[in-house]
């Protein structure tokens, strides 16, 4: 049985497995992002635009306070 330092190194040393995760680990994250991306589109265009700007307006407010509460004492968080 290969423990773990021989597995992470047959990794390291062989191209054709380093490309082969590589496109199977981009699979998983595009895959998602792009019904992620439909879902987004498919709620912007079946709500209204008036309330999808109010939110993000006020969303934005909340963070002026977040600001300045981080900068207290004139450190940075």
């Amino acid at each position: 049985m290969m423990n773990t330092n021989d597995f992470i190194q047959s990794y390291m040393n062989s191209p054709e497995k380093q490309k082969k995760l590589y496109n199977r680990t981009l699979l998983i994250v595009v895959i998602p992002q792009m019904i992620g991306g439909a879902m987004s589109g498919t709620i912007v265009t079946d709500s209204s635009f008036e309330i999808l700007s109010i939110t993000g307006g006020l969303l934005s407010l909340i963070r002026i306070p977040m600001v300045f509460w981080s900068t207290r004492d004139g450190q940075t968080v």
